[in-house]
């Protein structure tokens, strides 16, 4: 996993262009989700909400990220599939929302005060199905039934649509989303959310993944200095599969041979000038263009410390 650094601002034309018609159309969906919740807490309505969702814009949008911000890759495992479409995956889940209680072997559901002050069961964070810092492309492994899927583990308490106070609204850092028909209810937005459910699941937009994964030789992974968030990440993005460990091996060791064959090039060249051709020829693993860009300069740092990475 690598940090994803895209900033909507800075884009030049064309792509400024196609991204402002496609998050027009997710902000004009978005309010139609809210407007069924609202419609469906004023009635009163028992039960489990659910609401037609348009899949074709979040799809639309992850394509666009996976060719535009994620180099054709899967956001957490970094592997790159050739013919799969991969999954449009929500962040904080859409629909229902879980997370692994130690020593349980099923998954709990979470629970949210809602707007009432009521305990209820999370309608998830429908409000953040069009929203792109909630949309991540990820392969089927990461996000399937075995993986990711509804799981959403944080430190503190999970946050649905609440109720909020005029000075709980000062401390919070984005414009929120207003209800449109009760007064002081709101839909929080990712970056407030972070700071208030506090996630232990890493999330590339936000997260810097060096701070909490550690990649070894042999594409072996592991938390960085016992991180929680790097724990329940690997364990729930199956990041320690074998087959993908055999993957990252693979990568490292056709990087690294790349590398000591470009080291050893040139007679009479200076050490420092072998070291700089050796890493120019790295460029696209050290920029995240590649597979598993993480776990092959990670192994480039333990067998060569002193090259400055």
């Amino acid at each position: 996993m690598i940090r994803i650094r895209f900033d909507p601002e800075k884009l030049s034309e064309p792509q400024k262009a196609e991204w402002v018609r496609l998050v027009k159309r997710a902000d004009r969906a978005t309010l139609e989700a809210i407007k069924a919740w609202e419609e469906w807490r004023v009635k009163g309505v028992a039960g489990t909400f659910t609401c037609s969702l348009l899949e074709e814009i979040w799809k639309s949008l992850k394509d666009w990220l996976l060719a535009e911000v994620f180099h054709n890759k899967c956001a957490y495992c970094e592997t790159r599939e050739v013919r799969s479409p991969y999954h449009a995956e929500h962040y904080r889940p859409k629909g229902r929302v879980r997370f692994r209680v130690e020593g349980e072997k099923r998954l709990k559901k979470a629970v949210v005060i809602d707007e009432a002050g009521e305990e209820i069961e999370h309608p998830g964070y429908f409000w953040l199905s069009y929203n792109w810092l909630n949309l991540l492309p990820a392969c089927h492994a990461c996000n399937s039934a075995l993986g990711k899927n509804d799981q959403f583990p944080v430190k503190k308490m999970h946050i649905g649509v609440t109720r909020l106070m005029p000075e709980q609204i000062k401390k919070l850092k984005r414009n929120l989303i207003k209800s449109p028909r009760r007064d002081g209810v709101y839909y929080l937005q990712p970056e407030d959310l972070n700071e208030l459910e506090e996630p232990l699941l890493l999330n590339p937009y936000i997260d810097d993944p060096q701070e909490h994964l550690a990649f070894g030789e042999l594409g072996i992974v592991g938390p960085r200095e016992g991180s929680d968030k790097g724990k329940q990440s690997i364990s729930i993005y199956n990041l320690d599969a074998e087959k993908l460990r055999i993957a990252r091996q693979k990568e490292q060791e056709a990087a690294y041979m790349q590398y000591v064959t470009e080291l050893g090039r040139g007679k009479g060249v200076t050490k420092a000038a072998r070291i700089h051709g050796a890493k120019a020829a790295m460029t696209k693993y050290i920029a995240g263009d590649e597979p598993y860009s993480a776990a092959v300069v990670a192994n480039l740092r333990i067998q060569h410390p002193d090259h400055e990475w």
